[in-house]
């Protein structure tokens, strides 16, 4: 029987460690303690039970649910880019309302009474939209939570089913899931690394729009 890939098994446990603390660490300090554990313990997925090969399809049993549980994966890894890029769209979108904000309310102190109330409007828009950008990342954050234990443990329990049968081992399917497989844990850490620098460059940002926010608010009363 084939020696199961690199990557594979106690390799695997370690990287979605990883990810857990990485995306951990993008939470405010506000956060529940329940949002910080990224990963509770889950039961051991049940190794479906193989069916026989038959001679009509030439097929190894189990490989139906190979092809599944392959999609499944390539799926995830072919949406990667564009999770890394809508990441970098809602960081580019909090960085210019923070800049727009902070120009207008330090503007605002020597603004004709007239202009104060198109400043503050204007202020108030640019922490709306910032906000929403922010709230985007954090249930970007929630639902990768989610997927990179979904995604793992399903493409473990799978290559667990191929380790044990002949007929698969010998599967391109089978093969083809290792390399995404690897793959996805690759992919898996980037866009964990992409959130907590996306999350440590709000900080900043937003006290930008605080000010902004408290320069406005003092103009209006003068």
């Amino acid at each position: 029987m084939r020696a199961r890939g690199p990557g594979i098994g106690v390799g695997a446990i370690g990287v979605v460690a990883a990810i857990g603390l990485l995306l951990a660490a993008c939470q405010d300090k506000g956060d529940d303690e329940a949002n910080r554990q990224a990963f509770p313990p889950k039961a051991s997925p049940q190794r479906p039970a193989l069916a026989p090969v038959t001679a009509d399809s030439g097929r190894p049993g189990g490989a139906d649910g190979v092809d599944a549980g392959l999609a499944k994966v390539k799926a995830f890894n072919e949406r990667t880019p564009a999770a890394l890029k809508a990441i970098a769209d809602h960081e580019a979108r909090i960085r210019s309302a923070a800049a727009r904000a902070l120009e207008a309310g330090r503007g605002a102190d020597q603004a004709p009474a007239a202009r104060r109330a198109s400043l503050t409007a204007l202020v108030t828009a640019a922490r709306r939209e910032a906000e929403t950008a922010h709230a985007a990342l954090m249930d970007g954050q929630a639902k990768l939570r989610q997927e990179t234990d979904d995604q793992v443990t399903a493409a473990e329990a799978m290559l667990e089913t191929c380790n044990a049968s002949e007929p698969l081992l010998a599967y391109e399917g089978c093969k083809a899931l290792e390399a995404e497989h690897a793959l996805l844990l690759t992919n898996l850490q980037a866009l964990a690394a992409r959130y907590q620098a996306a999350e440590a460059a709000y900080g900043p940002d937003r006290a930008k729009l605080e000010e902004a926010s408290a320069a406005v608010a003092l103009a209006a009363m003068r």
